[in-house]
């Protein structure tokens, strides 16, 4: 960070280092995280919480679950063999 250009164009401006303890989508936006939005929602029960907050804290669970994530990428996995496996057997015709 101590190095400066020779060149003006190449020199650098102005940036912002944000750090969190939150995985997911969440880092990639500077929208508030969710866990922080539902804070602020202080709903009493879990069937009053935004859908669309609901689906964002469900992702944000299974990026840092190691089980779903080990399922998923077998999952993954499989499914590109039975793609690779498609392609190769190409259109049959039968009759």
């Amino acid at each position: 960070m101590l190095h400066r250009s020779t060149e003006g164009n190449a020199n650098m401006g102005r940036f912002r280092v944000m750090l969190t303890d939150q995985p997911g989508q969440a880092v990639r936006s500077l929208d508030p995280m969710p866990l922080e939005a539902l804070a602020k929602t202080k709903v009493s029960e879990t069937s009053k919480v935004d859908p669309k907050l609901r689906k964002q804290l469900l992702e944000q669970f299974l990026v840092d679950h190691s089980a779903y994530q080990k399922r998923k990428a077998e999952l993954d996995q499989a499914n590109a063999q039975l793609a690779q496996v498609k392609k190769a057997a190409g259109e049959l015709s039968v009759m």
